[in-house]
Parts: C-alpha cells; sequence; structure tokens
C-alpha cells in the first residue's frame, strides 16, 4: 500500500463519518483515538515523513503503515482544528462539503490534479 492509498483511506474514513451526521468534534475525537492508538502499537517509529517516504521499501510493511497511519492523522488532526476555527468564515453548512474543499486544496497543493 502506498502512502497516498492510506490517505486516501482515511479520508473515506472521515467522509463516512461526517455523511453519518457526526460533527467535526466528533470526528477530531475519533483522530485522537486513532492516533493514541498507532502510537502506542510496537509497530510504530518516530521518523520524519522525508525519511519514511525515501526508505518505504526498506522499513517492514507494518512499520510504514502504523507510522504512516499515524503521521496523516495527526494532520488531518490539526486540520480539521483549523476548520472548527475557521468554518464561520465559510458559506457551506454542509461539514463533508467543507471536509472535501480541505482534500481539494490538498491535492492542489500536492499537484495530483
Amino acid at each position: 500500500m502506498t502512502p497516498d492509498k492510506v490517505e486516501r483511506h482515511i479520508d473515506k474514513r472521515i467522509t463516512d463519518k461526517l455523511s453519518e451526521g457526526l460533527e467535526f468534534e466528533d470526528i477530531l475525537d475519533y483522530l485522537k483515538s486513532n492516533i493514541n492508538i498507532y502510537t502506542k502499537m510496537e509497530s510504530f517509529i518516530k521518523v520524519s515523513k522525508r525519511y519514511l517516504f525515501n526508505n518505504w521499501e526498506l522499513i517492514s510493511w507494518k512499520k510504514r503503515m502504523t507510522t504512516m497511519c499515524a503521521m496523516y492523522s495527526i494532520k488531518r488532526r490539526n486540520d480539521i482544528k483549523w476548520i472548527i476555527e475557521n468554518k464561520h468564515k465559510f458559506e457551506i453548512e454542509d461539514n463533508v462539503k467543507i471536509f472535501n474543499l480541505l482534500y481539494l486544496r490538498d491535492k492542489i497543493k500536492n499537484k495530483q490534479l
């Protein structure tokens, strides 16, 4: 599994939970719980994102998946905190659409369009 598949999986889980009617605060709790689980696993390694990506094939599958899930969950937790603080600036009321704007921003930033 590649890093972008891990990211899509986590984003899909967030989108599904928002579609079910959960609020961003609930998503923060969900991500916090996942981060705690991932970082307490024996397979979690504390490395930089650059190191993880540069040595992707050299690191065991379980270690890279656990570490990537933790890193990306932390990123999304910070993104959702930003959404909560700035939600009043959006004219959109639908949480899924607001999250999808964040997803679009990341794709543009990474030039994956």
